[in-house]
Order: C-alpha cells, then sequence, then structure tokens
C-alpha cells in the first residue's frame, strides 16, 4: 500500500466558510423521478444590483477529482478585485458534497445536463447573465455548454488548462500518474502535505481548503481509519475520451468573449494556435504553475479574469489594484 508521509505542521485544514459566504444545496428530478442534491459554493449573492455593468454570476466548474472548493481561494481574490458579482462553485456529479442518483455516470452529456437542471432550478426563468468558468473537465463542459447554447444567458466563456490535441494525448499518461499516486493518508494533514510536497497544489492555502474535499475517511480493520480518495478517477476511463471529444472546434464556434489560461504555450493545438493568431479568443499563459492554473497562482489568474470581465463590461473595478500582465502571442 503506497502512503504518503506522516502529519507535517502547517497543513491544517481551511474551512469553506473563510473563503465562500454560503452553502446552497439545489434539488433537481431525473426524469424517472429520482432526486439529486447539488453543492454550491456562494460568494457574493447579496450584493447584486441590476444595471449595465452589475448582476453578473461567474459559474466555475472544476476538474475531475476535484470540488468547487478548488476555486475558493480564486473566487475570494477575484471578489475582492470586483464588484456586484455572484460567485457559484457547483460540485459536480459524483464529487464533493454532491449526492446523485447515478453518481457514478460521469458522460459529458449527463454532466452538462446536470449544470443545465442546477441553472434552471436556482434562477427559474430570471437566469442573469454568466460568465462560465471551467478547469479541466469543468472546462471541457464549460465549452460543450456554450457551444450548444445550453445555457442562453451566457456572455463570455473563460477556460482553464484545457485544451483537446494535449488532454487526448495526455491519456495514456494520466493512467500511470493515478496509478503513482498514494493510495491512503493517516491524516487530512497528511493528504494535504502530499499535494502540496509533489507540486500537484503549490499555494498552500488553495490545498488547505480544497484537498479535504478530495479525500474521503474510511474505516480498516481494528478500527483504524484512514483517509483515501473521495473519487476513484480510474474508474472514470471510458468517460475520458469524450470529455474532450471535440472541444477545440466547439470553443472555436463561440461567438461570446472567450479567455483561454494555459500553464504553458506548448498546449496548444493548431486549431487554437491558428485562431489564436487571428485574434479569435483571448490567451494567457502563466509561469511556474502545475495543471491546476487556479490554485497554484490564484492572485494572477483573478488579475487576468478581473480585466477580462471589466474590459467587455461585465464587471466594474473594486478593491484590490489589478496588475497588468502581457498576453501571450
Amino acid at each position: 500500500m503506497r502512503r504518503a508521509a506522516g502529519n507535517r505542521k502547517g497543513y491544517i485544514p481551511l474551512e469553506w466558510n473563510e473563503f465562500f459566504e454560503r452553502k446552497l444545496e439545489v434539488k433537481t428530478q431525473t426524469e424517472n423521478g429520482k432526486e439529486n442534491l447539488f453543492n454550491i459554493y456562494e460568494l457574493g449573492g447579496g450584493d447584486n444590483q441590476v444595471g449595465a455593468d452589475t448582476n453578473t454570476v461567474v459559474l466555475m466548474l472544476h476538474g475531475g477529482g476535484l470540488s468547487g472548493l478548488s476555486f475558493a481561494v480564486v473566487a475570494k481574490e477575484m471578489k475582492s478585485r470586483v464588484g456586484a458579482c455572484r460567485f457559484l462553485a457547483l460540485d459536480l456529479r459524483g464529487h464533493g458534497d454532491t449526492s446523485c442518483a447515478d453518481g457514478g455516470v460521469l458522460s459529458r452529456e449527463v454532466l452538462c445536463q446536470d449544470v443545465v437542471s442546477v441553472v434552471q432550478t436556482l434562477f427559474g426563468s430570471s437566469t442573469p447573465r454568466i460568465v462560465l468558468m471551467g478547469h479541466s473537465l469543468g472546462g471541457a463542459l464549460a465549452i460543450h455548454l456554450s457551444s450548444q447554447n445550453m445555457l442562453p444567458t451566457v456572455v463570455a466563456l473563460i477556460v482553464i488548462d484545457v485544451v483537446e490535441g494535449s488532454a487526448v494525448a495526455a491519456l495514456p499518461e494520466m493512467t500511470r500518474f493515478l496509478r503513482s499516486r498514494p493510495t491512503q493518508f493517516k491524516s487530512l494533514e497528511d493528504a494535504i502535505a502530499w499535494n502540496v510536497r509533489s507540486g500537484q497544489i503549490r499555494c498552500l492555502d488553495s490545498a488547505r481548503v480544497s484537498v479535504p474535499k478530495q479525500v474521503t475517511k474510511v474505516s480498516k480493520d481494528a478500527g483504524q481509519e484512514v483517509y483515501r480518495w473521495a473519487v476513484d478517477l480510474e474508474q472514470t476511463e471510458p468517460y475520458w475520451p469524450g470529455w474532450f471529444d471535440g472541444i477545440s472546434h466547439e470553443f472555436l464556434s463561440t461567438s461570446i468573449p472567450k479567455l483561454l489560461i494555459l500553464a504553458g504555450i506548448n498546449t496548444l493545438d493548431k486549431p487554437l494556435t491558428v485562431a489564436q493568431m487571428q485574434g479569435k479568443f483571448q490567451l494567457q499563459v502563466i509561469e511556474n504553475v502545475g495543471h491546476q492554473v487556479h490554485e497554484d497562482a490564484p492572485e494572477k489568474v483573478a488579475d487576468i479574469i478581473t480585466l477580462f470581465m471589466t474590459r467587455h463590461r461585465f464587471a466594474k473595478k473594486e478593491g484590490k489594484p489589478v496588475a497588468a500582465l502581457m498576453p501571450a502571442c
């Protein structure tokens, strides 16, 4: 059994309410009458105002195996820079505190329909304008939702570190990586320490708030308790090709403003490289980060998104000063 090292000082978990203001429970019904309960973390919902530059919802969709709390630090950073925005971080089916009747069914079609059902239940006929933001799997879902106009009030698309060509090419390596991870941890501090020390998450505060929802406590023989991965990502492998199939074409087919944030310029595939040179979307590359870009560099990502949203008049700058970064070329 592969294990991480023992307890580490300084890796004490942080609570969700140190970053978000509320947790929402949204109940939806399946076609056969079963009930799903989706968990959403909310920040800024109490100060929305109707107007030309207000009443924007930033809906955040996380990557596989993570939870809405992977956006905790960056959401707080964004909220400190813009006014009159509501930030919602959804726990996808089979992840975090969301509970679904068929939680193991993780096809793109099912996950996207979940998002649509949650938005319809939450807002009814008064859905505000939405800036749709996703990382990895969540980014692929955001692209599909936008390209198929499944959420008609989406006005902008923000995608973090997912490109079809590189994602598909990396799938074999993903299996090897998953099998190389520790299978269990002695404590939450142990799990946080491994994620930080292995470079999976490079911002300590983000690891302290997001990692606890990536693992779950289980009892072993003789009453011993350990923590194991909450989502068995190897079991989701049959869905991987469907998550990323066609997303470059879908991304470019959307007419709304688009922002792509990457951990490296070399991950761009040919269609995106050509389109970026033609100015069809904004590209920003951040150096010295891993795949979980928004967790590794939450302040830089918040600056980039703030400038993007204010330039397109989806938000107004308020609070913290924003550092301009040179766009990729």
